[in-house]
């Protein structure tokens, strides 16, 4: 069992690093990361203090990033497993509530870029930076992706906040589609016959969409995770297509 994203080429595992096609922001990233980490107060997990780390960047060189690799447990992985799930989700939640109180918005934010070792918890992946933390919990909660990567593996009785929590909102405010920073969020707008703006609260209801089609269930005795086969499918198919599935299991 792999991680639902590990994109093929894109990154190579060495004993002693990491080496992953990357470019100049997520380099500005790491580098603006290692200041926020600092900041953060060491947490606790099984009686045992683990210190937050980011990992050290020994180059970067002609978009290729070669940095510290870290060794210990996928998140995803461990909640992925019947075995260890209710383990995982405690850990997952204190360690995703420790960085809302410390208003560490990392937009990366997802249990397959968190490993956890016997004295330290290790994040990897800075695409796509970090929400200045003069914003608020619920603003970092409604960006693309970071609610939704949060609650992909968690039952909905798992989870800190409930999908009514995050998007329910009566805010008509218009922005603008093409600012948006997801394809899939865009591609649902347009299939609901939005171009150009699109009220605040329209935006919100199509990543709550996106968050229902992944909701966990059981089947049987086995945890299922839609998130994984719809991983699969938008590898192998174009927006449209995810888009027009998603909608069509929201109906369902």
């Amino acid at each position: 069992m792999e991680v639902i994203s590990l994109t093929e080429g894109k990154v190579i595992l060495k004993d002693d690093c990491v080496i992953k096609k990357s470019n100049q922001t997520e380099y500005m990233n790491l580098v603006q990361s290692a200041t926020l980490v600092e900041k953060l107060p060491s947490l606790e997990l099984d009686t045992e203090k683990r210190k937050i780390k980011i990992p050290k960047v020994y180059n970067f060189d002609h978009q290729v990033i070669q940095m510290e690799r870290f060794y210990g447990t996928n998140v995803e992985l461990g909640l992925r497993d019947l075995s260890t799930h209710k383990k995982y989700v405690e850990y997952l939640n204190f360690i995703f509530l420790h960085f809302l109180q410390n208003n560490f918005y990392w937009l990366d934010f997802a249990p397959r870029n968190i490993l956890i070792n016997e004295d330290s918890i290790c994040l990897f992946d800075f695409e796509r930076g970090f929400l200045a933390e003069q914003k608020s919990n619920l603003e970092y909660l409604r960006q693309p992706n970071v609610y939704e990567e949060y609650a992909a593996f968690l039952l909905p009785e798992e989870r800190i906040y409930s999908i009514r929590d995050i998007f329910m909102s009566e805010d008509s405010h218009l922005i603008n589609i093409e600012e948006i920073g997801s394809k899939r969020v865009k591609t649902i707008l347009k299939l609901w016959n939005y171009i150009d703006f699109v009220p605040y609260s329209v935006y919100l209801k199509a990543l709550q969409t996106i968050v229902e089609a992944e909701i966990p269930y059981f089947e049987g005795a086995e945890i299922r995770y839609p998130l994984v086969k719809l991983e699969e499918f938008i590898n192998t198919h174009s927006h449209e297509e995810y888009a027009k599935l998603v909608l069509r299991r929201k109906r369902g």
